[in-house]
C-alpha cells in the first residue's frame, strides 16, 4: 500500500469518525406468519442459514424478548464511541461532546477548551451508577478522540484515545484537537506525525495517574488494549517508526515492513515498559484486539498482507489465502517467545472487524478469552472458502461480506467452531467466558436472500440483530430486529446478564422509548443508554414427562434418556443439539435439574426437552424436576423414579409400528431386508436402569412373535448418545414368517411398549 493510500485512510478514518452507523428503525406494527411465506425448500445453505436465523428471531420476538428493559440515561450533544460495564454494574462511557457534560468536582479536567474552529470536538469520560440516574464521575480529555474504555479491579479507568496535531488537521481540513495532557515521566512524551495513540489512567478518585502517548514518531490510529489485575496495560497498535522501542530479548526487535504491529505493556505508573515487542512480515498489519490471560500471556487480532507473517510450526494454518489475512497470535509475558501464530482466512479478503471499514465500531470489542482458554474472535470475510462448521451456515459468496464468529483452540492449532452471521459482526462480549453475544447489522448480501427467501421483512428493513453464541453447546441462536435505532457501539454486558446498549436519540421515536429513569439530561440531539434483558420472557413450564422411546408418561430411571414436553423450556423454537460424545449441562441457555442437580442436556427447543437421568439411581420414589432457561428457573413437578422402564425407538417416531432395529448383517431391518430365523437382531432401547461392569444389572429378556427369545448381550449404541442400548436378540426357529412380527424386551419383568414389530422370513 502507497504512503499516499496510507494517509488517506487516516483522513477518511477522521472524517468519519463518530458518525452513527447501521441504525435500525421501529418494526412494522403488523408482522404476517411466516408460514404462509416460507418455501417448503430452500435453493441454497445461505437461505437455511436466513431461515434459522429469522425463525430464531421470530421466537425471542413472540416471547417478549427484544424490548429494551429501560432507558437508563440521555447523553445531550455527544456521540459515544465506546463503553464498558465494571462488575459492580457502573457504566463507563466515552466519546466526543459538542455542548457541555456533567462535569464531577473530582475530574482532572473541569473546562471545556475554547472554541476553536468549525470541526471543533472534545474528549469525555462519564461514570454512571447502574440504574444510569447518576453521574459518579465525569471529566474532559482535551484533545482527544476516545476510542476504547476499560476498567481495572481495583477501580481504576483506562482510556485509548487518538491525538492529532492540530496544524495537521487543519491542513486537511479535519478534526481540530487541542495539546492533550501528558504527565511528567510518560514513556513517551512527544506525539507522532499525523495521529498518536494515547493511553490515559485515571484513579478511582478521579485524579489522573498517567497519560502518554505510544506508537513512536509514526503511529496509525488506535489499535486495541487491555489491563490486569496489577495495573498494567498492554497496548498494540500499528507504528511506521524503524527506532520504536522494544525490551531487550523482544521476539522481534525491528520493523519487517513500513507498518507492522508494536505491542508494550506499561508499568502501573505510566512511566516504563515492562515488556514491548514488533511483530509482523513483508506487508502490512492492523491491530483489532488484545487480550491477556492469568499468566500474563497475551494475545493478539489483526489483519495481515503478509505472505512471510511469523506464523508457527503446527499453526491452524501456516500460508496466507489472497489479499488480506486475518491472523491471531499468543505471547509469553515477557514477548521474548512467540508461542503461537496463525493465519485465519481463504480465498479472499478476512479481515479483523475494527479495520473493516472506515465508519466501524470505534470502541468494539473483536477479541476476548473464552472460559476454556479458546480465542473468542469475530471478524469479517469476502472468502468463499472461508472454514465454517458443519450446520452452521455457508462462508459467503464470492467477494461478498459476511460476519464470522470463530472459536480457536488455546494452542493456536485448531479451528475448534466457525459460524457465518447474516451480515456484519460489530461487537462481542461475554461475563462468563461461555455465553457470548455479538451485536450486528444486515449485510447486502443477505438482503437480497432474505427478500428471495420471502423471509422477515421487519428483519430486512431494521437490520440490526444480536447474536447469542453457546461456546460449550456450539449453538447460536439470535435476538431482534431490535425495536429501537440502534448504533453498532457501546456494547456491554452487566453483571445480571442483561446487556448495556448505546443508541442515538431521534426524535422520530421518542414516542416509543421507554420512560427515562432518572434521565442525565433534557430530551434533545444526542445518546440513550439502554439495558435489554434477553430472557425468554416466559417461565419454563413442563406438562409432561415422556419414555422418548414408547412416547408413553414415564417414572424416570436410572441412565434413561428422558423426553419433557412443556413450553418455554429454551429461548428458541428451533432445536439445538449438543455433541452426542460430551453432552453439557447447559446448552442454548438452557438447564434442568433433577434432584437438585444438573444433568447433561442431548437437545432442546422451546416445546421439547431431551436429557439424560443420573446414572446412579435414586433413594426416593419420588424426585423434583425443574427447567432453567434464558436465566429464568421454572416451578419444580415432582416425578415419580423407578428402577427399570424400557422402551422401545421405532422407525415412526410414533412409539409403535416398525422398530429401529439392525440384522446379523448389519442391514436396517425392514420387509425389504428382513432377520432371518436363528439369526440375530439388534433392537434399539432406552430405560433399562442401572449399569454394572458387564451390562443392566436388571436381568434382560425378549420376545419375539409372543416366543421367547434369546438375549446374546446388551451394548452401548456407539452411534446414539449416552442412555441408548442396543439389545441382541436371536430370532426363534418357530417364529413365523411376517412383516408385522410383535417384539419386546423387558427389564427384571418390566415390558416395553406393545405395537412394536420387526420383519422376519
Amino acid at each position: 500500500m502507497s504512503p499516499g493510500r496510507r494517509l488517506f485512510e487516516l483522513v477518511a478514518r477522521l472524517l468519519f469518525v463518530g458518525m452513527p452507523v447501521a441504525l435500525c428503525s421501529e418494526p412494522s406494527p403488523t408482522h404476517q406468519s411466516r408460514e404462509d411465506r416460507v418455501p417448503s425448500s430452500y435453493a441454497s445453505s445461505v437461505e437455511r442459514l436466513a431461515h434459522r436465523a429469522s425463525a430464531s428471531f421470530e421466537s425471542r420476538r413472540a416471547n417478549g424478548s427484544t424490548t429494551f428493559d429501560r432507558a437508563l440515561g440521555l447523553l445531550e450533544a455527544a456521540q459515544v464511541s465506546a463503553m464498558t460495564v465494571d462488575a459492580a454494574g457502573q457504566i463507563y462511557l466515552v466519546g466526543v461532546t459538542f455542548d457541555g457534560l456533567p462535569v464531577t468536582p473530582n475530574a482532572f479536567q473541569h473546562d471545556d477548551p475554547a472554541y476553536y474552529g468549525l470541526f471543533y470536538l472534545n474528549g469525555f469520560l462519564l461514570k454512571l451508577d447502574p440504574s444510569g440516574s447518576k453521574v459518579l464521575y465525569g471529566t474532559y480529555l482535551n484533545g482527544l478522540q476516545p476510542m476504547a474504555v476499560k476498567v481495572d479491579p481495583s477501580g481504576n479507568m483506562y482510556v485509548l484515545a487518538d491525538h492529532a496535531e492540530p496544524d495537521w488537521k487543519w491542513a486537511y481540513n479535519a478534526v481540530v484537537s487541542y495539546p492533550a495532557t501528558i504527565t511528567p515521566g510518560a514513556v513517551q512524551p512527544y506525539p507522532g506525525f499525523l495521529i498518536t495513540p494515547t493511553l490515559l489512567k485515571i484513579a478511582p478518585s478521579g485524579e489522573l495517574v498517567y497519560s502518554t502517548f505510544l506508537g513512536g514518531r509514526e503511529a496509525y490510529a488506535h489499535g486495541a488494549f487491555a489491563v490486569d489485575g496489577r495495573g498494567s496495560a498492554v497496548v498494540c497498535g500499528s507504528t511506521a517508526d524503524p527506532a520504536y522501542p522494544v525490551s531487550p530479548g523482544a521476539f522481534q526487535d525491528v520493523l519487517h515492513d513500513s507498518w507492522d504491529i508494536f505491542v508494550t505493556r506499561i508499568t502501573p505508573d505510566g512511566t516504563g515498559y515492562e515488556a514491548s515487542a514488533i511483530l509482523g512480515g513483508d506487508g502490512i498489519e492492523y491491530c483489532s484486539g488484545v487480550q491477556m490471560d492469568s499468566d500474563g500471556n497475551i494475545y493478539v487480532l489483526g489483519t495481515t498482507t503478509s505472505r512471510f507473517f511469523p506464523v508457527t510450526p503446527g499453526a491452524y494454518q501456516t500460508t496466507r489465502g489472497a489479499g488480506f489475512s486475518l491472523f491471531a497470535a499468543k505471547l509469553d509475558p515477557s514477548m521474548r517467545r512467540l508461542l503461537w501464530s496463525t493465519y485465519i482466512g481463504g480465498d479472499w479478503d478476512t479481515l479483523a472487524q475494527r479495520t473493516s471499514k472506515y465508519a466501524d465500531p470505534l470502541g468494539a470489542e473483536s477479541l476476548l478469552l473464552a472460559a476454556d482458554g479458546s480465542l473468542a474472535f469475530i471478524a469479517f470475510t469476502q472468502s468463499s472458502d472461508f472454514p465454517v462448521s458443519p450446520d452452521t451456515g455457508p462462508p459467503p459468496t464470492f467477494r461478498s461480506e459476511e460476519g464470522i464468529f470463530g472459536l480457536l483452540d488455546p494452542t493456536g492449532s485448531r479451528l475448534v467452531f466457525s459460524t457465518p452471521l447474516p451480515g456484519v459482526a460489530t461487537s462481542v462480549v461475554t461475563l462468563d467466558g461461555k455465553t457470548f453475544h455479538v451485536l450486528g447489522s444486515i449485510g447486502e448480501n443477505f438482503y437480497s436472500t432474505l427478500n428471495a427467501a420471502g423471509l422477515d421483512d421487519a428483519w430486512i428493513e431494521n437490520g440490526s440483530y444480536i447474536a447469542r453464541i453457546d461456546a460449550p453447546s456450539r449453538s447460536v441462536t439470535y435476538a431482534g430486529p431490535l425495536p429501537h435505532p440502534t448504533v453498532t457501539t457501546g456494547f456491554g454486558v452487566a453483571p445480571d446478564g442483561s446487556l448495556i446498549l448505546v443508541c442515538p436519540k431521534r426524535d422520530e421515536f421518542l414516542g416509543a422509548l421507554p420512560p427515562l429513569i432518572g434521565g442525565i439530561f433534557s430530551l434533545g440531539y444526542g445518546q440513550v443508554v439502554y439495558s435489554l434483558g434477553l430472557a425468554t420472557g416466559k417461565q419454563p413450564s413442563i406438562t409432561e414427562l415422556v419414555n422418548p422411546a414408547s412416547l408413553l408418561p414415564s417414572p424416570i430411571t436410572p441412565g434413561q434418556v428422558v423426553e419433557l414436553r412443556g413450553k418455554g423450556l429454551a429461548p428458541s423454537s428451533t432445536p439445538v443439539f449438543a455433541d452426542a460424545a460430551d453432552p453439557p449441562f447447559e446448552l442454548a441457555g438452557t438447564r434442568l435439574f433433577i434432584d437438585g442437580q444438573p444433568v447433561p442436556l442431548l437437545s432442546v427447543s422451546d416445546t421439547r426437552l431431551f436429557a439424560l437421568a443420573p446414572a446412579g439411581g435414586f433413594s426416593t420414589s419420588t424426585v423434583p424436576l425443574s427447567v432453567e432457561a434464558g436465566g429464568t428457573m421454572g416451578d419444580a413437578r415432582t416425578v415419580a423414579t423407578a428402577a427399570v422402564n424400557p422402551g422401545l425407538f421405532t422407525t415412526s417416531v410414533t412409539g409403535v409400528g416398525q422398530a429401529i432395529s439392525a440384522n446379523e448383517d448389519g442391514s436396517a431391518n425392514s420387509p425389504q431386508s428382513p432377520a432371518l430365523k436363528q439369526h440375530r437382531v439388534r433392537l434399539l432401547t432406552t430405560g433399562l436402569g442401572a449399569m454394572g461392569a458387564t451390562g443392566p444389572r436388571a436381568v434382560i429378556t425378549a420376545e419375539v412373535a409372543g416366543l421367547p427369545a434369546q438375549v446374546t448381550g446388551v451394548l452401548p449404541a456407539a452411534e446414539y448418545s449416552a442412555g441408548h442400548f442396543f439389545v441382541e436378540v436371536v430370532i426363534p426357529a418357530g417364529a413365523p414368517e411376517s412383516d408385522f412380527a410383535p417384539v419386546a424386551v423387558a427389564a427384571d419383568g418390566v415390558s416395553s411398549q406393545p405395537g412394536v414389530t420387526i420383519c422376519i422370513r
